[in-house]
């Protein structure tokens, strides 16, 4: 037997609704993000290594600030310098 599987109004309302409930959820995700990152966070962000990263530091590219050892580094810097570092902003 061949069962016919059709999509209504009510279907695609549903589907509406949940479609933007889930951006609603994805976006404020984002406002939950970090302030700063751990230098392993910053090389997998910007693809670079350890070394690169310390040359970052060196050239005052990255500012971070050092607690306990650890070295925390503003999301918001990272950010730009992933900006300046992008293809498309050549």
């Amino acid at each position: 037997m061949i069962q016919n599987d059709y999509i209504t109004k009510a279907d695609l309302e549903a589907f509406k609704i949940d479609l933007i409930e889930s951006l609603k959820s994805l976006l404020t995700e984002k406002d939950n993000l970090p302030k700063t990152l751990k230098t392993y966070q910053v090389e997998r962000v910007l693809k670079v290594s350890n070394g690169t990263i310390q040359n970052y530091r060196k050239q005052g590219l990255l500012n971070p600030k050092k607690i306990g050892g650890t070295l925390y580094y503003s999301a918001e810097e990272v950010g730009s310098l992933l900006t300046i570092n992008s293809p498309l902003a050549s």
